[in-house]
C-alpha cells in the first residue's frame, strides 16, 4: 500500500476558465507531508511536465513500508523463537509508528503547486486515494493484533505459573489431630 498512489492533485478551477485541468497523482514513496508550501518559491519550480511541489525522492511511503516489514519480521521471529511477549510489544511499537506516519498524511489538508506543459504553473488541491486510507486501517489492525497477542502471552504465562505452583509439594504438612487438638511435628 505504501507504493500505490496516496494523493491526486487537480488544479483549482477558476470560474469561466475553459482550459483543461492539470492533475498529478503521487505514490506514497514520492510524497511527504513534511514538505510545506511555504518552503517552495517560484525559483524552485522545475519546468518539467508533472512536477509537483509535494514530490520528494524519499517519501513517507518508504518509512511506512519499512515499519510494515519490521512488523512482519518481528512476528516471524517471535513465532520462531517463542518470544511472543517481546515480539508483540515490538510489533505494537512498529505498528503505531506506521499508523502515526500514515495517519498524519491522511488527516492533512493537501495543497501543492504543479507544473504541466499545457497549463504551466498551477495551484492544486489534493485528495486522498484509497491506498492511503487502507494503509491507515492496516496499521490499526496490525497494532490491535499485536496487542491481542501480547495479552494472550500474559495469560499463557499466568496459566503456566499457576500450573507450576499446583505441582509443587507443600513445605509443611498439617498433622493436627482434630479430636485432641494437638499439633504434630512438621515434615
Amino acid at each position: 500500500l505504501s507504493f500505490l498512489p496516496w494523493l491526486h492533485f487537480n488544479s483549482v478551477t477558476i470560474e469561466g476558465d475553459t482550459s483543461p485541468l492539470a492533475s498529478v497523482s503521487l505514490s506514497g514513496t514520492h510524497t511527504s507531508r513534511w514538505r510545506d508550501l511555504e518552503e517552495i518559491g517560484r525559483d524552485d519550480v522545475q519546468n518539467v511536465d508533472g512536477w509537483c511541489s509535494c514530490r520528494v525522492s524519499l517519501g513517507d511511503g518508504y518509512f511506512t513500508a519499512l515499519l510494515g516489514l519490521v512488523v512482519v519480521l518481528i512476528a516471524a521471529g517471535g513465532w520462531y523463537f517463542g518470544h511472543d511477549r517481546a515480539a508483540a510489544m515490538a510489533g505494537i511499537m512498529a505498528s503505531v509508528g506506521a499508523l502515526a506516519l500514515a495517519g498524519f498524511n491522511a488527516v492533512a489538508g493537501w495543497n501543492a503547486y504543479i507544473w504541466t506543459n499545457a497549463q504551466q504553473f498551477e495551484f492544486a488541491n489534493g485528495s486522498l486515494q484509497p491506498a492511503l486510507v487502507l494503509l491507515v486501517i492496516a496499521a490499526v489492525l496490525a497494532a490491535l493484533a499485536s496487542a491481542f497477542i501480547w495479552g494472550l502471552s500474559w495469560l499463557d504465562d499466568r496459566a503456566y505459573e499457576n500450573e507450576m505452583m499446583d505441582d509443587e509439594e507443600p513445605m509443611y504438612e498439617d498433622t493436627s489431630d482434630e479430636t485432641t487438638g494437638e499439633t504434630g511435628a512438621m515434615a
